[in-house]
């Protein structure tokens, strides 16, 4: 089964049954490099798990482990399952071909977003925000 991507998101991943996330070669190539790990975090209003790239950090929370994959190339494999299920995203019998993005902050966070649902269109969404309790100023 295949999520639909959000405009801009051009990368695919797959999430399996067991909740291993498997990245492909050219993410690895592109985005993941040498990084060793990753720390997980899930966004439930945009269905999103997000892989925060951890850097230089000896000691990840989240491996990222490495198999063979091609001639010369290399796939990843996060084993997202057990986090998936403690922030209540109840994964299909079936593998899920997954919309990905890659985004820097600050020169310093590196994020890797994977949609492993449907999020409602913005449209759909209740608005939320700090202003959102008080009445609007007269002008």
């Amino acid at each position: 089964m295949e999520i639909e991507a959000p405009r801009g998101w051009t990368e695919r991943v797959r999430l399996e049954p067991d909740g291993r996330l498997i990245l492909p070669e050219s993410v690895m190539a592109e985005y993941v490099i040498e990084t060793s790990g990753c720390e997980l975090w899930f966004n439930d209003k945009d269905k999103a798990l997000g892989l925060r790239l951890l850097r230089g950090v000896e000691d990840p929370p989240c491996l990222i482990e490495r198999l063979p994959a091609g001639p010369d190339g290399v796939q990843g494999v996060v084993a997202a399952g057990e986090f998936l299920a403690k922030v209540g995203c109840e994964l299909p019998g079936e593998t899920l071909i997954c919309p990905c993005h890659y985004t820097v902050q600050y020169h310093l966070i590196h994020l890797l977003q994977v949609r492993v649902g449907t999020a409602p269109d913005a449209d759909d969404r209740p608005s939320s925000g700090i202003l959102d309790d008080f009445e609007p100023l007269d002008d």
